[in-house]
C-alpha cells in the first residue's frame, strides 16, 4: 500500500513539473551567436618602409557592429624580430610602418563585446625598402655636417636619410658615398666625411658601424678620409680606405659583421685615390694597385702580403708602369674584368694622357705585360681642369666636366664633343654614371646600366641633381636634361644603388 502511494506521488509530481514547463514556454528567449564576416580584397598586402598601410575591410554582421571591436597586429618569423606589434584598434587600418623590409603575418581580429565572439582574418604583409634603388646623394648640411637623400625611378625623393634613421647627421664636410652589391641580401653601403665614416644598413640607412669609434685595431687621431672602394673577392668582401695618402683595408665575413682597419699598408709612397687591381672574383696577380704620387709610378700589394711593391720591369711594355714621369693622376676607373683606364696630367704643361692597363695579366709570361696603351689626348678642352670624370661601362666614351660644363671624350676618335653648358654662376660638384658595383649576375644588371647621367650642380647656396638619358651614341636625349631634383644642399657625390 505505502509503495503504491509513492509511486503515485512520484507520478504526480511529474504531471506538474511537465505542465508548468508547457505553461512556462516563451518565457525564455535563445539568441543565435551573430556570426562575424570579415572581406578583403587581398590576403598579400605590400607596403614601402615608412609609408601608410592601408586596408579597409568589409565587416558583416546583423544586426549590428557597433559592439565590434578591433585589433591589428603583426610579427616575424624571424629570431631578431621583438614580438607582436600592436598597430591599430580602427576598424579601416591607416597606420605607418617603419619595420625592416620583409616579410610578416598581420592579423586582424574583430570581437563582438556582448556575446563574446571573436574574428580573425590572416594576411601577408610584405615590407619593400624605401631606399631600395635610386640615385643615392651626398651632401653638405651645413658647414660640419653631411646627410644623404635617394632619389627613386619614380622621380620620388626622401631626404636627411642619416638624420632620420639615427637622430643626428654625420659630422664633417661630404665627401662619397658608394654601394656594393655582393649578391641576395647582401649590400654595403658606405658614407665618408673629412672627419668621419659610417657603414650603413642598405634597408633603413641606420649606421652600423662608426669608423672613428669601432673601425680601427687602434684608434687614430686624426680623420681625414679621402675615398673607400669596396672590392668582393671569392669568398670574402674587403674594402680599401684611402686616408691621408695612404692605403688601408679590412676584409669583412658578412653583410653584418663588423670587420676593423689595421695598419696602413707599407711602402714609401703617396697614393692617389683611386683603386685598381685583379679581378675582384678572382685571386688575381694584383690584387691591390695604386698610382704612387711620390715617385710618378703603379704600385701593388702581391697576395697575401701588405707592403707595397713595384711592378717586374717588362721591356715589351708600352710604357714605363714604374716610371711614368713627372705626372700626376686625374682619374682611374678599374672594371670588373680587372682592366683599368687612368688619366695622367703632365705637370710641365698641362697635356692629358690616357693610360690602359690590365691587371688580369701576370708576368710568367714575358709577354704578358699589364702597361697595354698609353696615348696623348687631343682635342679635348678643359680636361686638364677638369674635376669630375665618368667612364661608359656599354660605349668606348669618358665623360668629363669643369665649371658648368660637360663633354664627351670619344677615345677611338681622340676627341672632345661639348655635351651641355649650364646657365653662367652654375657650377657643377659631383658626377656619376650609372654603373652600380656588384658581383657579375644578370639578376642585379640594371636595365639602363651606362645609360643615365646623373650631375650635381650649385649655386653656392643649394644643389640641385641633373639627369641626362646617354643615347648610343654617346650625346644626350634631347641635347638637355631629362629630370632635375631640386631641395638639396652643397653636393659632393653620387651612386646608384640598385635594388635587392
Amino acid at each position: 500500500m505505502q509503495r503504491n502511494y509513492k509511486l503515485f506521488l512520484f507520478l504526480l509530481a511529474l504531471v506538474i513539473i511537465a505542465n508548468a514547463c508547457m505553461k512556462d514556454k516563451g518565457n525564455y528567449s535563445y539568441k543565435e551567436l551573430n556570426k562575424i564576416d570579415i572581406s578583403v580584397s587581398s590576403d598579400t598586402v605590400y607596403v614601402t618602409q615608412f609609408d601608410s598601410l592601408k586596408i579597409a575591410p568589409v565587416i558583416s554582421q546583423l544586426p549590428d557592429k557597433s559592439q565590434l571591436t578591433y585589433s591589428w597586429y603583426y610579427y616575424s618569423q624571424r629570431p631578431d624580430y621583438p614580438g607582436i606589434n600592436y598597430i591599430s584598434t580602427s576598424e579601416k587600418l591607416n597606420v605607418q610602418i617603419g619595420s625592416l623590409p620583409g616579410s610578416y603575418t598581420l592579423y586582424l581580429k574583430v570581437t563582438d563585446e556582448a556575446t563574446g565572439v571573436n574574428s580573425w582574418h590572416r594576411f601577408t604583409l610584405i615590407v619593400t625598402s624605401s631606399i631600395s634603388n635610386g640615385w643615392l646623394v651626398w651632401y653638405n648640411t651645413s658647414a660640419d655636417s653631411s646627410d644623404a637623400a635617394i632619389i627613386q625611378p619614380s622621380g620620388k625623393t626622401l631626404y636627411n636619410l642619416f638624420q632620420n634613421a639615427n637622430g643626428r647627421q654625420l659630422p664633417g664636410e661630404a665627401r662619397q658615398v658608394t654601394c656594393l652589391t655582393a649578391g641576395w641580401m647582401k649590400q654595403y653601403i658606405f658614407c665618408l666625411t673629412d672627419k668621419a665614416g659610417a657603414y650603413i644598413n642598405p634597408f633603413d640607412f641606420r649606421q652600423l658601424v662608426s669608423f672613428n669609434d669601432s673601425g680601427f685595431y687602434t684608434k687614430p687621431t686624426t680623420f681625414d678620409y679621402q675615398a673607400l672602394y669596396p672590392n668582393p673577392g671569392k669568398d670574402f668582401i674587403s674594402d680599401y680606405l684611402f686616408k691621408e695618402k695612404k692605403v688601408l683595408t679590412r676584409i669583412w665575413t658578412g653583410p653584418f659583421a663588423v670587420a676593423k682597419y689595421g695598419a696602413a699598408l707599407g711602402g714609401d709612397y703617396e697614393a692617389a685615390p683611386y683603386l685598381m687591381g685583379s679581378p675582384y672574383t678572382d685571386f688575381g696577380p694584383y690584387p691591390t694597385v695604386v698610382f704612387d704620387e711620390k715617385h710618378h709610378r703603379f704600385i701593388y700589394t702581391p697576395l697575401n702580403e701588405t707592403t707595397f711593391s713595384t711592378f717586374p720591369s717588362n721591356p715589351k711594355a708600352a710604357f714605363d708602369i714604374n716610371n711614368v714621369g713627372n705626372r700626376t693622376m686625374l682619374y682611374a676607373y678599374n672594371s670588373p674584368n680587372g682592366q683599368s683606364t687612368a688619366l695622367l696630367r703632365d705637370k710641365s704643361n698641362d697635356s692629358v694622357f690616357i693610360y690602359q692597363l690590365d691587371f688580369s695579366r701576370g708576368n710568367s709570361d714575358k709577354n704578358q705585360t699589364p702597361a697595354i696603351s698609353v696615348m696623348g689626348i687631343d682635342k679635348s678642352p678643359d680636361m686638364a681642369k677638369a674635376k669630375f670624370f665618368a667612364l661608359s661601362p656599354i660605349l668606348p666614351l669618358l665623360f668629363y666636366a669643369n665649371d658648368n660644363k660637360i663633354y664627351k671624350y670619344d677615345i677611338a676618335a681622340n676627341s672632345s664633343t661639348l655635351l651641355y653648358t649650364f646657365s653662367a654662376g652654375i657650377q657643377i660638384t659631383a658626377f656619376s654614371i650609372l654603373n652600380p658595383q656588384l658581383i657579375s649576375n644578370p639578376m642585379f644588371t640594371p636595365a639602363n646600366l651606362g645609360k643615365r647621367l646623373a650631375v650635381a650642380t650649385t649655386d653656392g647656396k643649394t644643389g640641385s641633381v641633373y639627369e641626362f638619358s646617354i643615347l648610343p651614341s654617346g650625346s644626350f636625349e634631347g641635347a638637355t636634361y631629362t629630370n632635375k631634383y631640386d631641395g638639396f644642399g652643397v653636393i659632393k657625390s653620387i651612386y646608384y644603388k640598385i635594388n635587392l
